[in-house]
């Protein structure tokens, strides 16, 4: 079951690493996620709107 809420900024680390589960199947170091992490967070600032799909224990799984 998941729980879907308005984005907050600190979401945006969990959204990089849904790009990265989404769409890579290498390894990343830390530049990679900081990379993912600020990818997000422009895609997002560029929408109207931006959900997030959180589980129960409130971990970001995915973002509309």
């Amino acid at each position: 079951m998941f729980t879907v809420r308005p984005y907050k900024e600190e979401d945006a680390a969990a959204c990089g690493d849904c790009f990265y589960e989404g769409f890579f199947s290498c390894s990343v170091d830390q530049n990679d996620k900081i990379l993912l992490r600020d990818y997000a967070q422009i895609l997002i600032e560029k929408c109207n709107f931006t959900y997030v799909a959180e589980t129960e224990d409130h971990q970001v799984v995915g973002f509309i």
